[in-house]
């Protein structure tokens, strides 16, 4: 008899993971499920097929080489870490534009959002911190693109599924 209750042991400690894990899916299910035209964005992030985002700068934009002024790398960092977004590679570029005339622009892109927050852009998770600088050839714009940590983009996707629509 021993035996035999040591064999049944076994299937009823398994058959309550089952029903744990069962348990689970449901509870995933529930919050999914009625925002499920949403859940895609979560997928896609899930299982990125092409993770290279770039972002809107004037067509005249010539790239630079140069590491851009201290002042304002020190701005979009502030920023970066009081939002706490993972960091991500900085870009700049000189343009003849006036920073209105790139700020206009960047105002009519349908790719890339106004994020939750004044003054950034959002497209999925990858958030811009743009910032300008006047020089007297035309326009300096300097931005970093960084990564918005996952579960806060998750909780704004599905909170505000109407806004992040057009990423799909």
């Amino acid at each position: 008899m021993d035996t035999a209750t040591q064999r049944k042991r076994p299937f009823v400690v398994r058959r309550g993971r089952v029903i744990v894990v069962a348990l689970g899916l449901c509870v995933l299910a529930l919050i999914f499920v009625p925002r499920w035209t949403c859940s895609s964005l979560i997928l896609d992030d899930l299982v990125p097929f092409g993770s290279d985002v770039s972002f809107p700068v004037p067509q005249d934009c010539a790239a630079l080489n140069e590491t851009p002024p201290g002042a304002t790398l020190a701005a979009i960092e502030k920023e970066r870490l009081y939002r706490q977004l993972d960091p991500g590679r900085v870009t700049m570029c000189e343009t003849r534009q006036s920073a209105r005339s790139f700020w206009e622009d960047l105002d009519r892109n349908r790719q890339w959002l106004p994020s939750y927050v004044p003054g950034l852009w959002q497209y999925r998770r990858v958030v811009a911190i743009p910032a300008t600088v006047e020089t007297p050839a035309g326009t300096l714009v300097v931005v970093e693109l960084c990564r918005e940590r996952r579960w806060r983009y998750y909780t704004h996707v599905l909170g505000n599924c109407e806004k992040s629509a057009i990423w799909r």
